[in-house]
């Protein structure tokens, strides 16, 4: 017998660290059926080397 399928929603950095509106995407997916809502947080200072030269909108 298969596993069931699971229906994953990548919510990603899209909540832009608020937690209400990470709740709203959890709640909008769950309307939608989805399983799991998956979420992704990171400082960007931990990725960007100070050095880097920035582009010119930055």
């Amino acid at each position: 017998m298969r596993p069931p399928v699971l229906i994953i929603a990548e919510a990603g950095v899209n909540h832009n660290g608020s937690i209400a509106l990470a709740k709203k995407l959890i709640d909008a997916a769950f309307d939608a059926g989805v399983d799991i809502v998956k979420f992704q947080t990171f400082k960007a200072a931990n990725l960007v080397s100070k050095d880097a030269v920035k582009a010119s909108y930055q």
